[in-house]
C-alpha cells in the first residue's frame, strides 16, 4: 500500500481572509483533505502574524475570522490536522536549529527583505534597513520549520529553498493550481492597470 502524502499549508492572522488566500490555501486545502490518500496539516499562523500585527486582540480575532471560514468551506477536523502554529512549541525550537544552520547570504536574498530594502532605496532612506524587523528578516526560516516539522511532501503556493547537508527530513514540493498560477502572472498588469482594485482584491493595505 502507497504511503499516504503529506499537504500542509497557513494563513497568517493578521486580518480578514481574501481572494488570495481562497484560491491559494483555503479551497484546495479543503479539496486536498477530502482525498483519501493525504495527510492534511492546515495551521493558524500566529507566529508569523508578529512580524506584521503586534495586537493581540487583531490576531486573536483574525485567527477566530481563518478558522471560521476554513470549516464554513467543509474543512472536516476529523479527516485533517487543524492547529494553531503557537500551540507547537516544538516549531520556534526547530527554528532556532535552522537558524544557526542558515547563512546570513542566503537570507540577504529573501523575497521579503530583498523588497523592503528595494522601497528603502525607492524611498531614498540613508537606512536600507529602516523598519525591516529581524521577525521579516529571518521569517523564511521560521516557514521552513513550520514545514519541515511534519515532513510535509506537498506545500500550497508557496516555493521554498534550503540547503541541508544531512538529509533527516523530507524536503517538500510546490502545489500551485491553474488558478492561483494565473492570479500571480496576471499580478503586475493588475497593480498597474488599476491599483485600488487589486489592493482590495488581493487584502494589501
Amino acid at each position: 500500500m502507497q504511503a499516504k502524502q503529506r499537504v500542509l499549508t497557513g494563513i497568517t492572522t493578521t486580518g480578514t481572509p481574501h481572494l488570495g488566500n481562497y484560491l491559494g490555501a483555503l479551497k484546495p486545502a479543503v479539496a486536498a483533505s477530502q482525498q483519501i490518500d493525504t495527510d492534511s496539516f492546515y495551521f493558524l499562523a500566529d507566529y508569523h502574524a508578529l512580524i506584521k500585527c503586534q495586537d493581540p486582540q487583531t490576531v486573536h480575532r483574525s485567527g477566530r475570522e481563518i478558522a471560521a471560514i476554513w470549516l464554513a468551506l467543509g474543512l472536516d477536523t476529523d479527516k485533517a490536522t487543524f492547529y494553531r502554529q503557537s500551540d507547537i512549541p516544538e516549531i520556534p525550537q526547530l527554528a532556532w536549529f535552522l537558524t544557526c544552520m542558515t547563512g546570513k547570504g542566503m537570507m540577504n536574498r529573501a523575497h521579503a527583505y530583498k523588497a523592503s530594502v528595494d522601497e528603502n532605496q525607492r524611498q531614498l532612506n540613508s537606512d536600507l534597513d529602516q523598519g525591516i524587523s529581524m521577525g521579516l528578516y529571518s521569517y523564511p526560516i521560521l516557514m521552513a520549520a513550520d514545514i519541515l516539522m511534519f515532513n510535509a511532501h506537498h506545500i500550497l503556493s508557496v516555493k521554498i529553498k534550503f540547503n541541508i547537508s544531512k538529509c533527516v527530513v523530507t524536503l517538500p514540493c510546490a502545489l500551485i493550481t491553474p488558478m492561483v498560477s494565473t492570479l500571480c502572472c496576471q499580478k503586475r498588469w493588475l497593480m498597474k492597470a488599476n491599483p485600488r482594485f487589486y489592493q482590495a482584491l488581493m487584502g494589501v493595505k
